[in-house]
């Protein structure tokens, strides 16, 4: 690692872009696998944060305040033992174009799902629905360096589409799997977005087409799960920043807004709520029970309950006989 934040990300267990100029850390009180908070640099030098954070509420105040602590950055928010920060900034590699093409050849290159150890991956988060295949697809060697396709290290994995409000593919969420069907945590990053998701572009999963009444929520799976307890036409945001930022797409009557439990949740619900409601979109707010982060915790929860009660039927019905 080297660049200026090398030692913030060396230090913090996180993971270095843009020669040292970008960083992905976890947020304060979250997992060490956690990539919720995004450091850069001004032109002056002094560090740049963006929280990301969905399940715990995380301020740039309170990033800054832990760098501090560690003596990370000084009293000025700049990078502490380096001195080479240059005040002109560098250009993007690659460039938005050059996300985009990678995003949409990668797409391109994936199939559906079915069969795949990506069915299996929904299946064991209790989604036995089929997977639409113009968001959800299966690439069975997938790159971990996604902008160095020559590099020999790939993993199998899901493919969600991002995609702008016309359709057009805009970036994917990648997913990376073991050979079992699980979500791959030995990995650095095991999920990671390729391509461009800006929310001031309104992007999101097309799980559904347009319809007069549709049910928005967050990630992927919870609006999964979400869709098939409301029976509703579904999108996914993906993010809470996103959240905060949609606009409803045209034609739309009545919105279900699906919100995780938690502040960032029930924030971000109710900006998203307010923006429908300014559209004069009729908008209701639904929560799962507040044991469950979201809807696909208490989905997969719900799954398994019901998986055991058929599991003791079937045994007393064997004993019975």
């Amino acid at each position: 690692m080297a660049g200026p934040l090398a030692h913030i990300a060396r230090t913090m267990k996180g993971d270095l872009f843009r020669n040292g100029r970008q960083a992905n850390i976890p947020a304060p009180g979250h997992s060490k696998d956690d990539r919720s908070v995004s450091l850069g640099l001004r032109d002056d030098g002094r560090i740049l944060v963006n929280c990301y954070s969905t399940k715990k509420h995380v301020s740039w105040r309170e990033v800054l305040a832990l760098l501090r602590a560690k003596h990370l950055i000084d009293a000025d928010g700049r990078p502490t033992g380096y001195s080479s920060v240059s005040s002109k900034p560098l250009p993007e590699t690659p460039d938005d174009a050059a996300r985009r093409a990678r995003a949409m050849e990668l797409w391109n290159q994936a199939r559906d799902v079915s069969r795949t150890l990506a069915e299996r991956y929904a299946h064991a988060r209790a989604i036995t629905d089929k997977l639409p295949s113009h968001s959800f697809r299966f690439l069975g060697e997938t790159p971990v360096s996604v902008f160095r396709p020559s590099a020999n290290f790939t993993r199998p994995a899901l493919l969600t589409a991002i995609r702008l409000p016309s359709g057009d593919l805009s970036a994917i969420e990648i997913t990376y799997l073991t050979l079992g069907g699980r979500r791959d945590h030995g990995l650095r990053l095991s999920r990671k977005n390729i391509g461009v998701f800006d929310p001031e572009a309104h992007c999101s999963v097309h799980i559904d087409p347009i319809a007069e009444e549709m049910l928005f929520a967050e990630g992927a799976f919870t609006t999964l799960h979400a869709r098939k307890r409301f029976k509703l036409p579904s999108r996914a945001l993906l993010c809470t920043r996103n959240m905060r930022f949609f606009a409803p797409p045209p034609g739309l009557k009545r919105a279900v807004i699906a919100r995780d439990n938690g502040p960032d949740g029930e924030r971000s619900a109710r900006i998203l709520a307010a923006t429908f409601r300014r559209h004069r979109v009729a908008t209701e707010i639904v929560a799962p029970p507040v044991d469950f982060d979201d809807f696909d915790t208490w989905g997969r929860r719900e799954a398994l309950q019901a998986l055991r009660a058929a599991i003791e039927a079937s045994a007393q019905a064997d004993n019975t006989a």
